[in-house]
């Protein structure tokens, strides 16, 4: 009775071994961030709402009335692999009262499953800052509006910020104090720009 028993459990085990899927450790290709071109990685799009004006790596970097993006936009990666965290973040970084490593936050998403950021969905995410329209000053110049994408290995736990921390934001010092995640970035980005 054990001998039947013991093959049946093998049997099964062994019968399984196509049903078994191994996750391999997922390495993204990494890029350098620039704060004046922020075009790289491939299937990014920001739409705009309600007007979907659509932003890409074939139009990165091109003059975009600020007024379409006046609501959220939808962003999709549709290649996000489904089953890892990723970080969406939105900046300015050409105000130039700011330090080189400071920029303004207009966007901070994190906590995002692939299989949402295909589709743009994020009601499962974390909002760490909600999204504000672009603006700026008359006569302050061009302005670039980055969108980038972050992996992350895992999901973290992290604090509201507070709005008054939007100005002089320090993105590299906000993924050093959530070092648990284990960032890695940017993977994919893509800007538009305006002049006031």
């Amino acid at each position: 009775m054990k001998l039947c028993f013991v093959l049946a459990l093998i049997t099964l085990a062994f019968g399984a071994k196509d049903d078994v899927v191994i996750l391999e450790k997922y390495e993204p290709i990494i890029y350098k961030y620039h704060r004046y071109r922020n075009c790289y990685g491939s299937n990014l799009t920001v739409v705009s709402v309600p007007d979907n004006v659509i932003l890409t790596l074939d139009n990165c970097t091109k003059y975009m009335d600020r007024k379409y993006f006046q609501q959220e936009p939808k962003v999709y990666w549709s290649i996000a692999r489904p089953h890892e965290f990723f970080t969406l973040v939105l900046l300015d970084p050409n105000i130039k009262s700011y330090e080189p490593e400071e920029c303004y936050l207009l966007w901070l998403v994190t906590n995002i499953w692939g299989y949402d950021l295909v589709k743009s969905n994020f009601t499962d995410a974390e909002t760490i800052m909600p999204y504000k329209a672009p603006t700026a000053r008359v006569g302050s110049g061009l302005h670039r509006y980055q969108f980038i994408i972050f992996y992350q290995r895992y999901k973290i736990k992290p604090h509201t910020l507070k709005q008054k921390e939007r100005r002089m934001f320090r993105l590299w010092d906000w993924f050093l104090k959530n070092k648990q995640g284990k960032f890695k970035g940017p993977i994919a980005g893509v800007q538009f720009s305006t002049r006031e």
